[in-house]
């Protein structure tokens, strides 16, 4: 039993997210960088939600309790998971000690699955995963606690597929795997889901071409498709659904400075992080796949070539300014070009690997020690940017914003204003003062009379709306979903501006009465101007979604129920038809 054990597999999963994360287990510091806050008032809303047991489709706790609908459009499950993470550690630090390595320990086993599944050694495997879960494509979690990770982390799953595809032979299994795979890479973030598939079109293209049952290759991608669509639906029909109503668009970013810099590597001495690694593989890629060509195999040279665009599509090469130019919306909607480039970052150490297999160096030292080497070297440039990070924020000069890694104007809190006052909220027991506490201005998804560009002004709008103005009400969550606002008026019939929005489907009851959402109007971030009372005021906010999409959202977490139903009954049955044979052998001695 033990000899099956991959004991080399199990260390380096225990040992190497606790090494990067040790500067902070040290120093009992905590991290949150440019999305942090945004992300952990998700997971804190979900947390709240799950232990009222009060689910709404309305973020009823955070996002200064605007009667926002933010959860619901960006990974509804995931983030429920992670209020319940977030429950059972009982401190923000905890948790996040406890996601780092969930997170990172993802990173290695995916790439080691992925290696492994297309035919590289168990060595090169681990030391790819180690490579990949210490690159920019995961690490930002640690710096930024970006979501983009998480999605990238898993997205070497997509990597058997390609093989699978490429060979025009598609079982039922594949058929399977391939479109839960995608659908779980959509639960994380639809946008890389959108980067993904284009890398499936050359090896789905070869597929057709060879394969000999072309009908059933095209029906088992059809199905496949079908299987991601209904698992996807709880994260695509409340996004459909909230985006019927006027938005304001998410930030638009100047690309080029958003590019990848692969190509281009700064090492800086103790300041650099594993960036470097990544670009030694890269430019291994480049040359190796252009050197030996005539040596690799068909798919291994398919897959050379797509790595190759992913990743000088997402750097400056391409002309992103004259794209940005012509196709204005890529600003908000893709708005790093980097991204392109992280995505690609699977493919392209899986490539190396396999030119390394297929080429076989005759010197065996090479061979063997070049991915161990570049492995420990990304994992301690890593850890030496963590330390780096850590020693900064614990700076008592260092103010707030610029441990969250924001501008002045994008961050206000009342009573806190260097990251060192944040730290004891990290430990402390009652999660909500670290919520409550600041507010990173996020005016993502706020509904609007008019479409709205996100720039600064934006946000100094919704700062001087929101963040400066909700705390004097007070908000009392009901247990059915719906939230009250209450707040005293010494003048009678007076128009107010209050911290609140309203989508097309929000309903809003003042002092009793039903409030004619067409005739309300908004300010230029979509807060509502109200008609208040003298005395106190009352008003219940509550949101009823389309009956389509709940039984959307029911259909795709019966589905997901089903899958995760039958991988456990798999499982159970590989381990008792290991454990027949077994009976059987130890009868016949």
């Amino acid at each position: 039993m033990f000899k099956r054990v991959n004991w080399q597999l199990i260390l380096v999963v225990l040992i190497v997210p606790l090494v990067i994360m040790s500067p902070i287990l040290f120093n009992g510091t905590a991290l949150l960088g440019v999305d942090g806050y945004f992300h952990y008032n998700r997971i804190f809303e979900a947390a709240m939600q799950l232990r009222d047991r009060n689910l709404s489709f309305l973020n009823l706790y955070t996002f200064q309790q605007a009667g926002r609908i933010v959860n619901q459009v960006y990974s509804p499950l995931v983030t429920y998971f992670f209020g319940a993470l977030l429950l059972l550690a009982g401190t923000w630090y905890k948790f996040q000690i406890l996601t780092l390595y969930i997170v990172y320990a993802l990173g290695i086993l995916r790439m080691y699955f992925a290696a492994t599944k297309v035919g590289l050694t168990k060595r090169w495997a681990l030391s790819l995963g180690v490579i990949y879960t210490s690159s920019a494509a995961v690490y930002g979690f640690v710096f930024g606690a970006t979501w983009k990770s998480i999605a990238l982390a898993i997205v070497p799953m997509v990597i058997p597929s390609l093989v699978h595809l490429f060979e025009g032979h598609f079982n039922w299994r594949r058929t399977v795997y391939l479109g839960v795979v995608i659908a779980l890479l959509a639960q994380f973030q639809v946008l890389t889901v959108a980067i993904v598939l284009p890398m499936l079109l050359p090896f789905f293209a070869h597929g057709v071409w060879v394969a000999q049952a072309k009908l059933r290759f095209l029906g088992r991608i059809v199905l496949a498709a079908i299987l991601a669509i209904v698992l996807s639906l709880n994260t695509i029909m409340p996004l459909a659904e909230v985006y019927r109503n006027t938005l304001i668009s998410p930030v638009a970013m100047n690309m080029v400075p958003q590019t990848s810099p692969i190509f281009q590597p700064m090492y800086t001495g103790v300041n650099s992080n594993s960036d470097i690694v990544i670009s030694v593989m890269a430019f291994l890629l480049l040359g190796m796949t252009i050197a030996f060509w005539k040596k690799l195999s068909v798919v291994t040279r398919f897959m050379a070539i797509v790595a190759i665009v992913y990743l000088v599509v997402g750097t400056s090469l391409v002309p992103w300014h004259l794209l940005e130019t012509n196709y204005p919306g890529l600003r908000s909607f893709l708005q790093m070009p980097r991204r392109i480039s992280l995505t690609g970052y699977a493919l392209t150490i899986v490539v190396v690997g396999k030119v390394f297999m297929e080429v076989r160096p005759e010197n065996n030292v090479v061979r063997h020690l070049t991915p161990v080497i570049l492995a420990v070297v990304s994992v301690l440039l890593l850890t030496q940017k963590v330390a780096n990070n850590v020693y900064y924020v614990q700076n008592e000069k260092t103010p707030l914003y610029a441990g969250l890694q924001a501008t002045p104007r994008n961050v206000y809190s009342p009573d806190i204003h260097t990251f060192v006052q944040l730290q004891p909220l990290f430990h402390d027991g009652d999660m909500g003062k670290l919520i409550y506490h600041v507010d990173r201005t996020t005016p993502d998804y706020l509904p609007v009379d008019s479409t709205t560009e996100t720039h600064q002004p934006t946000y100094d709008a919704y700062m001087n709306s929101f963040s400066k103005q909700w705390r004097p009400y007070q908000h009392i969550v009901n247990g059915d979903g719906t939230m009250t606002l209450q707040w005293k008026s010494n003048v009678a019939s007076k128009s107010k501006l209050v911290p609140l929005v309203a989508y097309k489907r929000t309903r809003l009851k003042l002092n009793g009465k039903p409030v004619n959402l067409d005739k309300i109007q908004r300010n230029g971030v979509g807060a509502l101007y109200i008609s208040e009372s003298k005395g106190v005021n009352t008003l219940i906010v509550a949101y009823r979604p389309m009956m389509k999409t709940v039984f959307s959202i029911f259909m795709s977490v019966g589905a997901w129920t089903l899958v995760v139903f039958g991988g456990v009954s798999k499982l159970f049955k590989v381990q008792l038809v290991f454990r027949n044979i077994k009976n059987k052998f130890t009868q016949k001695a």
